[in-house]
């Protein structure tokens, strides 16, 4: 019986060259993903701090709603006047502290509006009522709070007055 000759068997020059072709492909497709990750994860990163904005001034608001707050920079007004009041755009710190320069200062990380329509005829402690009050938080601070924020965090709520 003659010997057979066995070959070496290895990958051929086009084997190779397409799986380094689809590695390459595989390789920009991640990186892609990858900046939409980073992106995702900043916009949930400004999300949760306007969240927790929000949450610190309604509850500071429901437990004093008619002090007069503004010596601490606070945003939201006294929720006793018997008025509508619809708010310029205010600048907000990352902490929720109303800047001075309103948006266009450099330390305010978002923008805020509210919306205040309180009781007609309400008086402190003679006749209770309702305020109902929407609150936008928005970021950047220096975009418009109705077009061209890349994000924003809203509520409507109700406070009741003493």
């Amino acid at each position: 019986m003659p010997a057979r000759r066995r070959g070496k068997q290895a990958f051929s020059l086009v084997e190779v060259t397409l799986a380094l072709g689809v590695f390459v492909f595989a390789g920009f497709a991640l990186i892609g993903l990858l900046g939409v990750v980073v992106r995702g994860s900043h916009d949930s990163k400004e999300q949760m701090q306007a969240a927790t904005i929000m949450e610190s001034i309604c509850s500071t608001r429901r437990a004093t709603p008619l002090a007069n707050l503004s010596a601490r920079n606070f945003p939201l007004p006294p929720l006793g006047t018997s008025a509508s009041i619809l708010s310029a755009p205010i600048g907000l710190t990352w902490d929720g502290v109303q800047t001075t320069s309103g948006v266009a200062d450099p330390a305010a990380r978002f923008g805020m509006i509210y919306s205040i329509v309180a009781p007609s005829g309400y008086t402190t402690m003679v006749s209770p009522g309702q305020a109902i009050v929407y609150i936008c938080i928005y970021w950047p601070p220096q975009a418009s709070p109705t077009a061209g924020a890349t994000g924003r965090f809203e509520v409507s709520t109700s406070f009741l007055l003493p």
